[in-house]
């Protein structure tokens, strides 16, 4: 190339916008440079782009990934969605087409146009982990594919009737597509799959014993940088022509949701008032039914379990079973794992989406001991919302709704104490801790406090409780003095934001008091 030196003119021309960006050198000290060598001295060709996501999650803390739902999926995790979902299928499907003894040639090429004809979308796809998956797991099925077409000659070693790779490959990353809220992991997501690209490249010449790459890069994985819940998805890829919508939506509960989020989950589900419960994630499989229609894609997404237990099962079901779609396959609840740091500490279910025109005769269900372990599978003609065997299609749609009173003789359940202080009054282990290290009598005004996240996962807490200690007991406290502070500033704005009835005067009281 005209211009550059001839150490810059020995590396190939990449072509992609991969470089296209100007970025100011920063200033270096000793121990930077030191690591920028490190890194340099490593063999990068090793590295699987599918880890990508698990090296950036920890750029966001954990209060960021919660207000986002931001989960990374570890490819065992991703394996479960896309495995029921299309790969096992395709899978079986080679695996048959090569015992054919007639017209085996034919029917194997048109199995490799069929996965160059596929389309996958994610939209939600963060650093592109189901994409970069997903991709790789085509790719190799299309190299065992053109290792069916093009044997290996006995006598000469030799590939028959091999000609260019270049002409033979026809699967590329423009056939996956991404739909993704930050930049930043928008752009990992295209490098990571022109990663998966070049590796896939490089396994198939190396089953063929020459050079393939494809560089320059003429395509590229197809990433939207935007909100999901916002845009039309058919800009991103038509809906005739997507064959799976897949990933691993945010998972945000209703009472966590900003008014933002909120008002998106009540627009999508036509819920109205506060939009119900439903979890933030819930909008994806609403989104995506509508965005198909009546068409033969398919869906899974990894979602919160919560959506098939209790009253949400009857605020999310109905509507997607009313646009026509069905389950074909679930993971029940299980605990989930993830390789990244500051993983999440959530039970999970995977739920895979099928028209009714188009859904297969027999459902698969995954289930698991005590939500860990090995999945066993089990079939069924019919799956429910609450992740069971339907005794007959009859039945399959039945949900329990909400009662405002019970239906026997058995006493109302009440919900517990409600503070709505912004979390002035509560204390973690830490914090109470600090306190006391200064303000010990105020171990007595600090009780147990026991919440859903206790219950389930355990841990401590405690709250303050103040309603009955006098001004001159608590001036002896300035540590809780300045939180009964902040709760009156957090209650004021409340006012001031939705004319809550919360009386910023009485900082020191529950909203909701529950006292045993």
């Amino acid at each position: 190339m005209a211009g550059l030196s001839a150490e810059w003119n020995a590396f190939p021309y990449v072509n992609g916008a991969l470089f296209s960006g100007h970025v100011r050198t920063p200033v270096f000290d000793a121990a930077m440079r030191e690591m920028l060598l490190d890194a340099a001295r490593f063999n990068w060709s090793k590295v699987s782009p599918a880890i990508f996501g698990s090296l950036f999650q920890p750029v966001m803390n954990a209060r960021e990934r919660r207000a986002k739902g931001a989960h990374y999926t570890s490819e065992l995790n991703i394996m479960k969605v896309i495995g029921p979902l299309f790969l096992d299928d395709l899978s079986a499907e080679l695996a048959t087409l090569k015992t054919r003894r007639t017209g085996r040639g034919a029917a194997l090429q048109e199995f490799q146009n069929k996965l160059a004809r596929l389309n996958l979308l994610d939209p939600a796809c963060g650093c592109g982990n189901f994409l970069v998956i997903a991709y790789r797991e085509i790719r190799r099925l299309e190299m065992d594919c053109l290792e069916a077409l093009y044997p290996r000659d006995t006598a000469s070693g030799l590939r028959q009737g091999f000609i260019d790779l270049a002409l033979l490959a026809r699967v590329d990353v423009g056939q996956f597509h991404g739909i993704e809220y930050e930049e930043f992991p928008a752009r990992i997501a295209e490098v990571a799959m022109w990663m998966a690209d070049h590796i896939a490249n490089n396994a198939l010449a190396a089953t063929f014993s020459t050079n393939f790459a494809r560089i320059p890069l003429k395509q590229s994985a197809n990433i939207h940088h935007g909100d999901a819940l916002e845009i039309d998805w058919n800009d991103v890829i038509p809906a005739a022509r997507c064959s799976y919508v897949m990933g691993n939506p945010p998972f945000v509960g209703a009472k966590f949701q900003t008014e933002t989020q909120r008002a998106q989950v009540r627009r999508i589900a036509g819920l109205g008032g506060s939009g119900g419960t439903l979890d933030y994630v819930a909008a994806w499989f609403l989104r995506a039914v509508a965005y198909l229609g009546r068409s033969q894609a398919r869906i899974a997404f990894v979602s919160t379990n919560s959506i098939c237990q209790g009253e949400q099962v009857a605020q999310l079901w109905p509507l997607v079973f009313k646009a026509g779609w069905e389950i074909a396959f679930a993971h029940r609840s299980f605990i989930w794992d993830s390789e990244a740091r500051g993983k999440a500490h959530v039970h999970v279910v995977i739920v895979g989406l099928a028209h009714r025109d188009a859904e297969p005769k027999e459902k698969r269900l995954f289930s698991y001991d005590n939500g860990k372990g090995e999945a066993v599978e089990a079939r069924f003609n019919s799956l429910t919302a609450y992740l069971f065997a339907a005794r007959s299609d009859a039945v399959r749609h039945l949900v329990v709704r909400e009662e405002g009173k019970p239906i026997n003789d058995a006493r109302n359940i009440v919900i517990g104490s409600k503070p709505i202080d912004g979390g002035y009054l509560i204390f973690d282990p830490g914090e109470r801790a600090q306190l006391l290290s200064t303000e010990p009598r105020a171990d007595k005004l600090l009780h147990p406090y026991i919440g859903a996240e206790e219950f389930i996962n355990g841990g401590n807490r405690w709250i303050a409780a103040l309603q009955n200690v006098g001004p001159d007991e608590l001036a002896r406290f300035p540590k809780l003095m300045a939180r009964i502070q902040n709760v009156r500033q957090f209650r004021l704005g409340m006012i001031q934001r939705k004319n809550a009835k919360y009386d910023a005067k009485v900082q020191r009281e529950y909203h909701l008091l529950r006292w045993p």
